[in-house]
């Protein structure tokens, strides 16, 4: 059971490590953090990154794909580029962990996405006809569907 919150960042050092824990605003849910270890040099991203996987959009739970595109953006302005991802979600190809790229290629499928969804409702499809749509996306042929809702 959490005993502690904090809004924006908090730091400390827990065993030798310092961690660094940042609120971006929401995205896979209202309430991700990104966690740091800056001695090490790493970053876990939890469900903030499905990497070249479809994620699992918990709107319920407070998610927002274009704040998402936000979160990753931030989190790469914020950690040099050695710093290494540790992912919640990762195909068999790419994996759990990665790099700065990774999160890119995140960003871009979130835009995609939202691009084409955005598209789909202004041409006056309903929803049910849009979430059965399976390869809406060109342009990423490695991106499948997540296996779980988390």
């Amino acid at each position: 059971m959490a005993n502690a919150t904090f809004v924006g960042t908090w730091r400390e050092d827990v065993g030798g490590e310092m961690m660094a824990l940042r609120y971006y605003g929401p995205a896979h849910t209202g309430g991700d953090a990104v966690v740091t270890f800056e001695k090490a040099g790493a970053v876990h991203m939890g469900d903030l990154v499905f990497n070249r996987m479809h994620p699992f959009i918990d709107r319920p739970a407070g998610a927002s794909i274009a704040n998402w595109i936000k979160v990753l953006e931030g989190t790469v302005a914020d950690h040099g580029n050695e710093t290494t991802y540790i992912f919640g979600h990762g195909s068999a190809k790419f994996g759990v962990t990665g790099t700065r790229a990774d999160l890119l290629y995140m960003r871009d499928y979130l835009t995609a996405l939202l691009e084409f969804v955005r598209g789909e409702v202004k041409a006056g499809k309903p929803k049910d006809v849009i979430v059965k749509i399976t390869d809406p996306l060109k342009g990423f042929p490695t991106t499948g569907r997540s296996s779980s809702a988390c």
